[in-house]
């Protein structure tokens, strides 16, 4: 328990810095209770702070030439981000406010749980589904035969305050 690995690469044919911010987790620290939770904390940090809620939020990374890509991996999550070079300390501040202080409030959670529901859905009907497949059959009960995004009865049960809780246990800590 380090601490989130951080890697930098800057493209000099292009005024553009990527950086990778991860956290030791991911589908592996995933109860069968709580499959996807990962996923949905990751999505709603990426939405904003509280300060600045997701559209203010979004629309001043995109004035920055900015990108914050959740990552749901089986052993670590965290987020691919990508801005402009004149504005990398700004927005690596939004950035990192984001992640200290999330936005976990019902109605944002709600939704974000929708949407992740249908990501689900149409999951099954594309070419990852073959991997789900594949997974399930080497893993069987183990976390890693699930899917990042869990199942529709997993994430319906996910409150705000399991997201408080799953963030204080693997990110903030």
């Amino acid at each position: 328990l380090r601490g989130p690995e951080i890697y930098i690469r800057e493209d000099h044919t292009a005024p553009l810095l990527t950086m990778g911010m991860f956290f030791a987790g991911g589908k592996s620290d995933e109860s069968k209770d709580s499959i996807g939770i990962t996923k949905l904390m990751c999505d709603l940090i990426a939405g904003g702070t509280p300060e600045m809620q997701a559209g203010r939020f979004s629309q001043q990374l995109e004035i920055y030439g900015g990108r914050i890509r959740p990552v749901v991996r089986d052993d670590y999550f965290g987020f691919n981000f990508s801005i402009f070079s004149p504005y990398f300390e700004a927005g690596f501040n939004m950035l990192k406010q984001a992640v200290k202080a999330p936005v976990f409030e019902k109605e944002s959670v709600d939704r974000q749980k929708k949407l992740q529901i249908l990501d689900g859905m149409r999951r099954r009907y594309s070419a990852a589904s073959a991997w789900d497949l594949v997974n399930r059959v080497l893993f069987q009960d183990y976390s890693y035969s699930k899917n990042s995004l869990g199942t529709a009865e997993t994430i319906s049960s996910i409150t705000p305050a399991a997201l408080v809780e799953w963030h204080s246990e693997h990110v903030k800590n």
